[in-house]
């Protein structure tokens, strides 16, 4: 019925459905078609759906960064609830971290790095974002374990390196730092963090 257009009646044979995830992320796509974003939104969070949750975040977030994160919170409150999902559990938290860098919350920011951490021990993602926040709030200690980790689970890291390269420069060992500039760029010549590091070289 929803594939050939007639929504009326997937909403009713949706509605008849035993309550699951299933069953919400129908009446999610549903509500979605009719453009009822706000409750087809409802639906993909109790779904746990966090495919179309995160979709929408990404397009929406500039426009609204506070609605994107209370969204992506709401998933996050989701999933934890359930606790079968841990590794989509962790991302929720990881793109909350990003969010609240838009909202200018840094200790935020870090605290929801860290749950994804947590969650996600061995994660180079999870670890290198945790890292550079922990280097913006100047806790360096916090920030070279993050980045010794990051290290540890992926040798193949630019971005690690390089912010253990910041953290060196900043405690003022500057041959640590172009050390660590120079294993990054032998292993990632664009990576985000060996700019930064080259700039604070500079």
């Amino acid at each position: 019925a929803f594939t050939s257009g007639d929504l009326e009646a997937a909403h009713a044979y949706a509605l008849r459905l035993p309550a699951s995830g299933r069953r919400e992320d129908d009446l999610g796509r549903i509500a979605l078609a009719r453009g009822q974003t706000k409750i087809a939104l409802q639906h993909f969070v109790a779904a746990q759906d966090s495919a179309a949750v995160d979709a929408y975040v990404i397009q929406t977030w500039k426009a609204d960064p506070p609605a994107a994160y209370a969204l992506e919170r709401d998933l996050k409150d989701q999933l934890s609830a359930s606790g079968t999902h841990p590794d989509a559990l962790a991302l929720a938290y990881w793109r909350m971290g990003t969010l609240a860098i838009a909202l200018h919350r840094p200790r935020l920011s870090l605290n929801d790095f860290e749950q994804a951490v947590h969650i996600s021990p061995l994660s180079e993602r999870f670890l290198i974002w945790a890292g550079f926040e922990a280097y913006d709030l100047h806790r360096l200690d916090t920030a070279a374990g993050y980045f010794d980790r990051a290290v540890a689970a992926d040798p193949t890291s630019a971005d690690a390196y390089a912010g253990a390269g910041l953290v060196a420069l900043a405690r003022g060992d500057r041959a640590t730092a172009f050390s660590d500039r120079a294993r990054a760029k032998a292993l990632n010549p664009h990576s985000m963090g060996l700019h930064t590091l080259q700039e604070a070289l500079r």
